[in-house]
């Protein structure tokens, strides 16, 4: 069943075979598109699918008239070719994909939605500022193919918004969960900054006691 995922905790798909797949014994990687590619957050999308050995880019997109239109995302980038073409109609490149990463407007993101749930292919989101009416029409897109959205996409972040939910799910009317939140925001903050991992255990102190 397709999913809504919003502002919540990481979720993990699982892959079957199908679009956008190169087989290589018993591996896939699986085939994205990055829409917006020549911004910041789209040239550094476009690394970290370039250095998973799980992933691949089947195609890019910007908007119409963009000067990379129709380069190839190497050359544009001012590197060597990579076979990635640069396109202004996400059709074109869509069937060869299992997924797209979408970081650009509410309009075009919105667009995009359909055209993935018509190709029942998956729809990761990090667009901001989107409206009521601009979430119901994800959430019809939704019901045929997974879309996974936040507005927020740091795990530390998301996290923090679920433990808030969870707390003030439990407490009563009387409790001031405005300056709870803000206390445990400003002790939390230091922590969620650290990374994920350490070898060393952290230092009391540095947020809760």
């Amino acid at each position: 069943m397709a999913r809504l995922a919003s502002a919540g905790f990481p979720i993990c798909i699982a892959w079957g075979r199908g679009n956008g797949t190169q087989e290589d014994g018993m591996s896939e990687s699986i085939g994205i598109i990055i829409t917006g590619a020549s911004g910041r957050m789209g040239r550094m999308l476009i690394e970290t699918v370039e250095a998973n050995p799980a992933t691949h880019l089947v195609g890019v997109t910007e908007r119409a008239g963009h000067a990379w239109i129709g380069q190839d995302l190497g050359a544009a980038m001012g590197r060597g070719e990579m076979g990635v073409p640069v396109v202004d109609d996400l059709l074109e490149i869509l069937p060869k994909a299992k997924a797209i990463i979408d970081f650009t407007s509410p309009e075009a993101t919105v667009a995009h939605s359909v055209l993935a749930a018509q190709a029942r292919v998956a729809h990761v989101i990090g667009t901001t500022g989107m409206d009521d009416a601009a979430l119901a029409k994800l959430k019809a897109a939704a019901r045929h193919a997974t879309i996974v959205r936040a507005g927020n996409m740091s795990l530390g972040v998301n996290l923090l918004v679920q433990i808030t939910k969870q707390v003030a799910a439990a407490l009563d009317e009387d409790f001031d969960i405005k300056s709870w939140r803000r206390i445990t925001t400003a002790r939390l903050m230091p922590l969620l900054a650290r990374p994920l991992c350490s070898a060393k255990p952290p230092q009391r102190g540095a947020g809760f006691p």
